[in-house]
């Protein structure tokens, strides 16, 4: 545990990025924050326009409307396909200030219009308007997600995955943090506002995220042949090849947003690849197995609440509001089991739990899944009958409903667990049947030569030794033994 706790150049080299990303984000929220601004943000879920509105967040007058492409500001065309700031320092400080009043030409219904616009401050009032429950939901999780990311770097500083998860954590909250203030007209003005929100906010997708995620991929768990044999050079190809080719291309070009976006596709097929592999030469090993197996239950966890989330929206394609929210932060939370099961892989924390674990999950999720259909097909059953005999509705298919499932519960939960043990676990099925045959053998046994025989016999189907020495207790102070190989 010595060796474990002293740090080595490249744990420094992880704490000290991690710690840059994170004031970077800070100081340039707090120097947005300073800014001007007519108090509208941007909409950038909108494609082919320069610079639509989506909200009025301050309430300022003007005639601005949701959906208007902002063109030009005091005859300075705007451009935000690229995050690329079109005005210099001088001319913004002479017309970006408090109070003061821009003229703005807008698209509006493919008619180009001039529009007075007054300006002011950003206040803590406005940031809580901003803060929904999803945001903070996401805010939340990427701090505890870090604060885990940590836990597992002071405890195994010189362990790679732990390295690179704490990077990973920095990542994700320096993401959140940036865009805590959404971007507006004020960022596309200034160089020193738009250029840390879109390489931080943005384009870190494909340039530090999704290139850590194939990292840990390489390094858990353990390294492989990319980063044990050429580390530098790996990690170069990782954090400078897609940098240098959006920044060759030009940032905001089409060209650049392709090669990001590349970025994340290709990494994230590296990764999958990378981790079938870990799959495939771990299935024998003792220690990294149930690793293996950790991991593949959060990135299950985490898919799982995602494909429930995407039917529910199916399924209710125009619910909004309280459900939805709670739905949103319901899915945000998730996300931290993918975090707590990768710390518990990398810290061999009650490591080998992980079979009764997915044995359980397995075993619940099926049945719950099963008792639903049961309650919802008998309470409508039970109703169309009711229905059709006395005419009307009636509490009673509910109740009845309730009762079967109570009783169908144990011997169903039994069932379940055989048909999950005979599929999924078969020596623990084939363990526990031994054992069961051997209590069943010894209800009837009275000679210890024929108990101890059965005894090997049931250790030797069950766990298969190379080699079974029974002692037993002689007469006096001798003892003598059985030994079968």
């Amino acid at each position: 545990m010595t060796e474990d706790l002293r740090w080595k150049p490249s744990s420094w080299l992880t704490v000290i990025a991690a710690a840059a990303l994170l004031l970077v984000a800070c100081l340039s929220l707090a120097y947005r924050w300073t800014l001007p601004t007519d108090g509208w943000t941007i909409n950038d879920e909108v494609q082919d326009v320069n610079a639509p509105l989506r909200q009025n967040v301050l309430g300022l007058p003007s005639g601005l409307q949701p959906g208007d492409d902002v063109r030009q500001v005091q005859g300075i065309a705007t451009i935000s396909n690229g995050f690329t700031a079109s005005i210099d320092p001088a001319a913004y400080t002479r017309l970006w200030q408090p109070g003061a009043t821009v003229r703005y030409v807008v698209q509006r219904n493919g008619t180009e219009i001039t529009i007075p616009v007054q300006l002011g401050n950003w206040t803590l009032r406005d940031l809580t308007s901003l803060a929904s429950v999803q945001v903070l939901v996401e805010l939340a999780y990427s701090i505890i997600a870090l604060a885990i990311g940590i836990f597992v770097f002071v405890r195994r500083p010189t362990y790679a995955s732990a390295q690179v998860l704490l990077f990973i954590g920095a990542v994700r909250l320096t993401q959140d943090i940036i865009l805590v203030l959404p971007y507006g007209v004020a960022d596309l003005l200034v160089p020193t506002a738009i250029r840390p929100l879109a390489l931080l906010g943005y384009y870190s997708w494909g340039i530090l995220l999704f290139p850590s995620i194939f990292l840990f991929s390489l390094v858990f768990p353990q390294s492989k042949w990319p980063i044990r044999r050429y580390p530098l050079p790996t990690l170069l190809v990782l954090y400078l090849v897609v940098l240098l080719l959006m920044l060759v291309t030009g940032f905001g070009s089409a060209e650049s947003a392709l090669f990001g976006y590349g970025g994340v596709a290709v990494f994230g097929l590296f990764s999958v690849i990378s981790v079938i592999h870990s799959v495939i030469t771990t299935r024998h090993d003792p220690i990294m197995r149930p690793q293996v197996l950790w991991v593949g239950m959060g990135v299950a966890a985490l898919a799982g609440m995602q494909a429930f989330q995407n039917l529910w929206g199916f399924i209710f394609p125009n619910s909004a509001g309280f459900g939805t929210i709670w739905l949103d932060a319901l899915y945000s939370l998730s996300q931290l089991v993918l975090p707590i099961t990768l710390a518990i892989a990398i810290l061999r924390y009650r490591l080998f739990d992980i079979d009764v674990i997915i044995r359980r999950t397995l075993t619940y999720s099926v049945l719950s899944a099963m008792l639903a259909a049961i309650y919802f097909g008998l309470v409508v059953t039970l109703q169309n009958v009711l229905r059709a005999v006395t005419g009307s509705d009636s509490q009673l298919a509910i109740v009845a409903s309730t009762l079967a499932i109570a009783a169908l519960f144990l011997p169903l939960r039994s069932r379940v667990q055989a048909f999950i043990d005979r599929r999924f676990f078969r020596r623990k099925y084939n363990a526990e049947q031994a054992v069961a045959r051997f209590n069943a053998e010894m209800r009837a046994a009275v000679d210890m030569d024929d108990i101890a025989t059965k005894l090997m016999d049931a250790v030797d189907g069950t766990l298969q030794p190379g080699k079974i020495v029974l002692w037993l207790p002689g007469k006096g102070r001798t003892n003598e033994h059985i030994e079968k190989k």
